[in-house]
């Protein structure tokens, strides 16, 4: 079981708290959303306990505090791939999405049968959510692994797990193993294996003894690796500017590093890329409503800031800057009155 700290522990109560508002509120509304506060919205997260699911407590906390008597239910799913289909479905009004994730569903790649044209941002709400690479210390001496390209020298019977398919953080960590040399369908013929599994997960198999290594974008410090670290020595891996630059092409992300320091095994820099957290919903959603959510989240910027030690990062001048991807038009006029910015 993943352990996790009184802080998150917390979080977790204040979460179910909101949700029994959500359900009182619902009970009465009928679940419509309507232009016009007090507000009864449906938030797409993630998983159980993951960041993004933090972040829609600090949305839901924002919402509440600017408009009384609102309030934001969280949904777990799985990953920004089921959000974009649920909002679509109209199962929820915002939910956070990878910028890879909102790339491959505008454009109707895999794992989407038709581009979803409707998809809008209303925010970019973190660009520091990295990819880890963590191996066990066991296991990156035997084979002497520095980094990502190593595994292929060696040709490691790596037992690695990796992101549920379908979540887009497989298929840009198996994009990455491939471009350093390492075809996880390859992996078995060295004697290793491709596992897959969420945060939790992960986290299980490697404190196990069952995996050597996983691939999953978190929050630098996140619990999930901290407790695999804390029971099982661990290093990090580093990837290669090649890779990494073939990644943001192919994936529309950024090159990030890991700072030496930030956890007592990784003393040195690690680079690597980070996918990014953007709050979405459809075009089809009210002016009126994407306006207030976005005077909630930047009038009570700190209850966003607050939910993670990461997200004090975060300002109101990233909000506008995904490239690349359609905002709604009452974000467009949002952030061009306030600060003074043309989005997409």
């Amino acid at each position: 079981m993943l352990h996790r700290s009184n802080r998150e522990q917390k979080r977790g109560k204040q979460m179910r708290k909101s949700l029994a508002v959500v359900f009182a509120l619902l009970a009465l509304s009928g679940g419509t959303v309507h232009a016009g506060p007090p507000y009864s919205l449906t938030f797409c997260a993630a998983s159980v306990g993951g960041t993004w699911a933090l972040l829609g407590t600090g949305v839901d906390n924002a919402i509440r505090a600017e408009f009384p008597g609102s309030a934001v239910t969280i949904q777990i799913s799985g990953g920004g791939i089921a959000n974009a289909r649920s909002m679509v479905e109209k199962k929820c009004e915002i939910g956070i999405m990878h910028a890879p994730e909102v790339v491959v569903a505008l454009k109707g790649e895999p794992p989407f049968t038709a581009p979803v044209s409707n998809l809008r941002v209303i925010a970019r709400i973190e660009n520091w959510s990295p990819m880890h690479f963590l191996m066990t210390k066991e296991f990156a001496d035997k084979y002497n692994i520095k980094t990502i390209e190593d595994i292929a020298k060696a040709k490691a019977p790596m037992r690695i797990v990796l992101n549920k398919r379908g979540n887009l953080s497989n298929a840009v960590a198996e994009s990455m193993l491939k471009d350093s040399g390492v075809d996880v369908g390859e992996l078995e013929k060295w004697g290793g294996k491709v596992l897959f599994g969420a945060s939790q997960e992960q986290t299980n198999l490697i404190q196990d003894h069952r995996a050597d290594a996983g691939m999953n974008v978190l929050y630098p410090r996140f619990s999930a690796i901290l407790d695999v670290a804390r029971s099982v020595p661990s290093v990090l891996i580093t990837v290669s500017p090649e890779v990494i630059e073939k990644t943001s092409k192919k994936w529309s992300v950024d090159k990030f590093t890991i700072a030496g320091g930030t956890y007592d095994f990784a003393p040195n820099d690690v680079a690597t890329v980070t996918m990014g957290g953007h709050l979405m919903t459809i075009a089809e959603t009210p002016d009126e409503v994407v306006t207030d959510i976005l005077k909630a989240i930047t009038n009570k910027i700190e209850m966003l800031r607050s939910m993670h030690p990461e997200m004090k990062r975060l300002t109101i001048d990233l909000m506008p800057s995904a490239a690349g991807l359609p905002y709604h038009p009452a974000a467009q006029r949002f952030f061009k009155e306030k600060l003074n910015v043309t989005t997409n």
